[in-house]
This record gives C-alpha cells, structure tokens and sequence, in this order.
C-alpha cells in the first residue's frame, strides 16, 4: 500500500499517514474509459454532409441578388434597387393616395413604377441559369 510519511522536525513527533491508493486508480481508469467511450460516441453520431451528385457540376449564381426597397416618408415613396450593400438605382414618387369604398388605400402610381422599375432591373429566370 502507498504511503505518505511526513518526518517530524524538533521536538514534535512525525507524522504517518497511509492513504488507500487502489480506490482513486480505480476512479481514475473509470473517468478514462467513459471520456474514450463518449468521444467515440460523439464522433460516431456525426453526418458526412458533402452532397456527391451524379453529373456535371453546373454553374453557381454567386452574385448577390437584387432588391428592391420601398420607403414610405411623409409625402413621398423613395425606391431603391440594391445588389448586395451597393446601390444600383434610387427613385422618389410623390404618394398620392385613392380612397376605395371598404376604406383601404389605392397607390395606382406606385404599382405603375414598381412595374416598371421591376422590368428595368428585376432578376428573371434566367439570369439565374
């Protein structure tokens, strides 16, 4: 059995102590094998997630696509195209607004610049392809 002594110095008597070894090496092979048991586990559960598709790899649309952002102000709409964080183009339509009978409100100017705007810059299918 291990043992720890600890010699007196002086006039005080020396101290021995022996400490059980055999509990903590066995505490000590248990924490080992469930560390390695768990790390194989977690390593077991992950998922190859590369995609292996037959063919030939096609072309990838990296470029950002584009926005259009509406801004309502107090008297006006403000259109912006964006392409990523870049301005592309910017408009301002005054609002003018037709009252319908259920009480909602009619922007018949803004869907005519939105349309416009959306032909003139929108992303179509095949800019995509």
């Amino acid at each position: 059995m291990a043992g720890v002594d600890v010699g007196g110095s002086g006039n005080r008597r020396a101290i021995a102590a022996d400490i059980n070894m055999i509990p903590f090496i066995d505490l000590l092979f248990v924490t080992v094998a469930f560390l390695l048991i768990t790390a194989v586990w977690a390593q077991a559960k992950q998922i190859a997630s590369n995609a292996e598709v037959p063919g030939e790899p096609g072309p990838t649309h990296d470029a950002p696509a584009k926005q259009l952002e509406v801004a309502v102000r107090d008297e006006t709409f403000e259109l912006t195209w964006r392409e990523g964080s870049t301005v592309v183009a910017t408009s301002s339509l005054p609002r003018q607004t037709r009252e319908l009978a259920e009480g909602h409100a009619s922007y018949p100017e803004l869907a005519k610049v939105v349309s416009t705007q959306w032909e003139q810059h929108g992303v179509t299918q095949t800019d995509c392809r």
